[in-house]
């Protein structure tokens, strides 16, 4: 009994998230990992956000849905979040750890 109610709780949560994105098809991880590698930013961080939501609930109700699935998937669209947000903050960032990287190996050819 308690297996049917908790089965029927993430069937409609699962529903309504479904509802929630308007009829558009939940993001798999292969997409995640698929948009990830691309350079241009398509990744809708709306869709990845109720897609991981949708996947913790059917995980929660029963499915199998993979260990790893919802983990990687919103990293993606975490990270998706970041580039579109945070671009010009992250370049820098990258440009620092460079420049350390740089600084750090001369220093250790000094020695």
């Amino acid at each position: 009994m308690f297996y049917l109610i908790t089965l029927s709780i993430a069937l409609f949560f699962v529903h309504y998230s479904k509802i929630f994105i308007k009829g558009q098809a939940f993001q798999s991880v292969s997409d995640s990992i698929y948009l990830a590698h691309k350079f241009n930013n398509e990744t809708d961080v709306k869709v990845g956000m109720v897609s991981t939501i949708a996947a913790f609930f059917s995980a929660s109700g029963g499915a199998s849905i993979g260990q790893y699935g919802p983990l990687v998937h919103f990293g993606t669209t975490i990270g998706a979040w970041l580039k579109k947000k945070y671009l010009l903050i992250l370049l820098l960032i990258y440009t620092l750890e460079q420049v350390w990287l740089r600084l750090f190996l001369r220093d250790l050819g000094r020695r």
